[in-house]
C-alpha cells in the first residue's frame, strides 16, 4: 500500500484504522489483491487489479 499525502491534509493512523483530516485530498494506491505479471530479466514489471482510492477529510480505509 502506497500513501500520497497533499499539503494541509493529514492521516491519523488508530489501530488498523486510517481516517482522513484537513483541507485536501490523499491518495491511496491499494495493491494488496493485486496480480503482478510474470516478466523477462530487464523488463519493466507490471501489474493488474491495483486500486487507486481518492479521499478527503472524514473518510478512512483499512490500513492494516
Amino acid at each position: 500500500m502506497a500513501v500520497g499525502i497533499d499539503e494541509k491534509t493529514a492521516v491519523v493512523v488508530s489501530g488498523k484504522r486510517c481516517e482522513v483530516i484537513g483541507e485536501s485530498t490523499v491518495l491511496v494506491l491499494d495493491a494488496r489483491t493485486a496480480r503482478v505479471e510474470p516478466r523477462q530479466p530487464g523488463q519493466f514489471g507490471s501489474a493488474r487489479g491495483i486500486t487507486l482510492h481518492v479521499l478527503t477529510a472524514g473518510m478512512g480505509f483499512d490500513c492494516k
